[in-house]
């Protein structure tokens, strides 16, 4: 088997393999920068989901705190409208 124009070939072959090639780095380009930006989405998640579980730790200390402060105030408050009620009234007659 011969070639009519081996060189022809030769550089049809080789501008297809740089075409090639170059697409191949440019893929390689592009997937390297979406798995740095994966990274990023991914420190960036683990950095706040951390933060909030300390908020949410905080949060459950607090609110536990200021109901047992309401359910005291409300026991209190209570308390002293019994004794006004208490001095309002007339004595019992024995």
């Amino acid at each position: 088997m011969a070639f009519d124009d081996p060189l022809a070939i030769a550089a049809q072959f080789l501008q297809t393999a740089d075409v090639l090639t170059e697409e191949m780095q440019r893929d390689i380009r592009v997937r390297e920068q979406k798995l740095q930006q994966t990274q990023q989405a991914k420190a960036a998640i683990a950095e706040k989901a951390t933060e909030f579980k300390l908020e949410a730790r905080l949060y459950r200390e607090r609110t536990e705190m200021l109901t047992t402060a309401q359910s005291q105030e409300t026991q209190s408050l209570q308390h002293s409208l019994n004794t006004l009620q208490t001095l309002g009234k007339p004595p019992a007659e024995a």
